[in-house]
């Protein structure tokens, strides 16, 4: 059966419980100026999720969401595997772009998933919240500017480029400007239909490899 990516899932607060959460995010009973939680959150990534995303951390992020980002803040490369339903790709596929973005921390942004249906998927959330998100446009700016966004793929204002690829799909010669992709995620990439197929995996293998 083949699986299906959705949405990411905010969860259910209202406009209200949304403030009142972001602000709770202070440090030291004392309300943190716009300098101030702008400079925290380029460091602090839980908070980064915390005050400027609350809609999609409502829980306290488990130890192992701090090691993945903190994996891929210091490495180059790297690779972890979780269970489903554990915000693994809220993590790494929605709020660590949206948290490079921001800062201007890559120039070229790429998302691979299973499909290029699912990567389309990836990059219309983070392009929503980018256009929708008040706690964003407010520290950050308007990141999106005069540009028309559509499809696979956007530029933000502050000139970071966001890519979606589909497994498999060519990524030779990639280039945004100067720039060569400088992140890269690959998310879910697998099927059940794939993994049950040897041939398939090893088709897959010789892609990552040959191509990523």
């Amino acid at each position: 059966m083949k699986k299906t990516v959705k949405s990411i899932r905010r969860s259910q607060l209202t406009p209200e419980q949304v403030a009142e959460r972001a602000q709770r995010v202070i440090s030291g009973g004392v309300q943190l100026t716009k300098a101030e939680r702008a400079q925290r959150a380029k460091t602090d990534f839980q908070f980064f999720c915390s005050y400027y995303l609350a809609p999609y951390f409502s829980a306290e992020p488990a130890s192992f969401h701090r090691e993945v980002i903190e994996m891929m803040m210091m490495h180059d490369r790297g690779a972890f595997a979780a269970p489903r339903e554990h915000a693994k790709s809220t993590n790494v596929s929605f709020a660590f772009p949206l948290h490079q973005i921001c800062y201007g921390l890559r120039h070229f942004i790429v998302l691979v998933r299973a499909s290029e249906g699912d990567a389309q998927q990836n990059v219309d959330d983070i392009r929503q919240e980018l256009e929708e998100n008040e706690l964003i446009r407010e520290d950050f700016g308007d990141l999106v500017g005069n540009r028309k966004w559509a499809g696979l793929e956007f530029v933000t204002s502050k000139n970071v480029k966001v890519l979606g690829r589909g497994r498999g799909q060519s990524m030779r010669g990639l280039r945004y400007k100067q720039w060569r992709p400088d992140l890269v995620i690959l998310d879910d990439i697998e099927d059940d239909e794939l993994v049950e197929s040897k041939e398939r995996r090893d088709k897959l293998e010789r892609w990552l490899n040959r191509v990523v």
